[in-house]
């Protein structure tokens, strides 16, 4: 018989750090929720967040992936970098912070 799959959500306890998946699992008390919208239909808010050791997972161009390093549902991330290019380091299997 195979385990049951894991469906609880993992979200952070207090005091621990912010994580990708804290962000993007709606079940997390830190996940953004914009509900207002402009005449383009984009939200007007923003959340500045600084997220540690995450790792590189991919790298395109100016562009780059990144995971918790605990992996698992919803602990990804593309992070654009053409307006702030990241340096020669941002290669996957790096540990790198990202603010933004």
């Amino acid at each position: 018989a195979q385990a049951p799959l894991p469906l609880a959500s993992r979200c952070r306890e207090a005091g621990q750090p912010l994580r990708i998946r804290d962000l993007r699992d709606l079940r997390c008390d830190d996940a953004p929720i914009f509900r207002d919208s402009n005449d383009d239909g984009m939200s007007d808010e923003r959340v500045d967040v600084t997220l540690s050791g995450l790792v590189v997972t991919a790298r395109f161009e100016d562009n780059f992936a990144v995971q918790d390093a605990d992996g698992g549902t919803y602990s990804g991330l593309w992070v654009f970098g053409e307006r702030n290019p990241p340096g020669p380091d941002v290669v996957p299997g790096a540990v790198i912070d990202v603010e933004g």
